[in-house]
């Protein structure tokens, strides 16, 4: 079937409203969402510099980390493995090759079910997010992940395989639209499920059965029951990890949900201060009141002789819960047992 003029038209509308007037409003709505709440954002626009990017990327500008970080993420694009299989190791592009090749046979099989252009807009319009979603990560990484976890490229295979999971999701979708067309095959429909399972994430397959993704409970869950047992579930939870990157305020939250966690003062300064009653007062106290507990994640000797003023005793160790009760605007702590 031949398409008309204004049906390509339509379709070319459809195309900018799905990937960059819908994108846009849901980001405006988040960025408004997050202002109104106060929130700390990891990723600010206003550390974005796009004019320094092509300095960064061939190495003339920018600081040492960004270098580091666009030169590692572009070694990743075309080499990281992101696939399931050790027999079978793709990279983000060559996991696209892979869709549009599935994309071609199922217009091969099934052509007559489309319009003449249809999957060949739909090819373009992948090929076109496939590069914007590539350039959005790789200037997050240099300009957004800060000096460690950028270079690093942190969880790198669990953001960039997302844009490949939309691909193969849709590639499924119209697979099994044409084979109802045609003929009912459950030997075709198990055929290109294997040929996605051995391309995809392993962990993202693996958690859709429980049976195969159990395990003993991990450390994170049992800080989350031992603070879940004392506390009701709209209690908030000001957590301490000394020597930590902040990861347990987000883990340990997962699993005592609803229940919320302190995003910063985590990791209380140990060095440097000659007045450490001062600064907390002045630094720590008015956050730490706004929490209905404190928590004891993981404490040092350093971190012990430094805030003992803080707690009720001597016995100051991992795992100690503490209600937190404002005596005269100042923090005053219950061991709870």
């Amino acid at each position: 079937i031949k398409l008309s003029k204004k049906d390509t038209i339509y379709m070319v509308l459809k195309v900018i409203l799905l990937l960059i007037v819908v994108p846009l409003l849901l980001w405006k709505g988040w960025g408004m969402y997050v202002d109104k709440l106060d929130l700390d954002q990891q990723f600010k626009l206003s550390d974005i510099k796009l004019g320094e990017l092509s300095s960064v990327l061939h190495g003339t500008g920018g600081k040492k980390y960004q270098i580091e970080a666009a030169s590692n993420y572009m070694g990743a694009i075309k080499m990281a493995n992101l696939t399931t299989s050790d027999m079978i190791k793709l990279s983000y592009i060559q996991c696209f090759a892979v869709a549009i090749l599935l994309l071609y046979l199922i217009w091969m099989y099934g052509k007559k079910y489309f319009h003449k252009k249809e999957l060949f807009f739909l090819a373009v319009t992948l090929s076109i997010g496939l590069v914007g979603y590539a350039f959005v990560m790789l200037v997050t990484y240099v300009f957004s992940f800060g000096p460690i976890e950028g270079p690093r490229l942190a969880s790198f295979d669990r953001y960039i395989d997302t844009y490949i999971l939309i691909c193969m999701s849709i590639i499924i979708m119209l697979f099994i639209f044409v084979d109802n067309k045609k003929v009912k095959s459950i030997r075709n429909i198990f055929i290109i499920f294997l040929v996605l399972f051995l391309i995809q994430s392993p962990g993202k397959i693996v958690n859709c059965i429980p049976s195969l993704s159990s395990k003993a409970p991990s450390s994170f869950e049992k800080h989350a029951n031992n603070i879940s047992k004392k506390t009701k579930e709209n209690s908030k939870i000001f957590l301490i990890a000394q020597n930590s990157n902040g990861g347990y305020q987000f883990y340990i939250k997962y699993y005592m949900n609803p229940r919320v966690t302190n995003l910063k003062k985590y990791n209380l300064p140990v060095t440097k201060i000659k007045d450490y009653k001062k600064y907390f007062d002045e630094k720590i106290k008015d956050y730490m009141l706004q929490y209905d507990y404190l928590y004891l994640i993981s404490v040092d000797e350093k971190f012990i002789s430094k805030y003992s003023f803080l707690f009720p005793d001597d016995d100051i160790k991992n795992t100690n819960l503490y209600k937190i009760e404002n005596d005269n605007n100042n923090v005053k702590l219950v061991k709870v047992l």
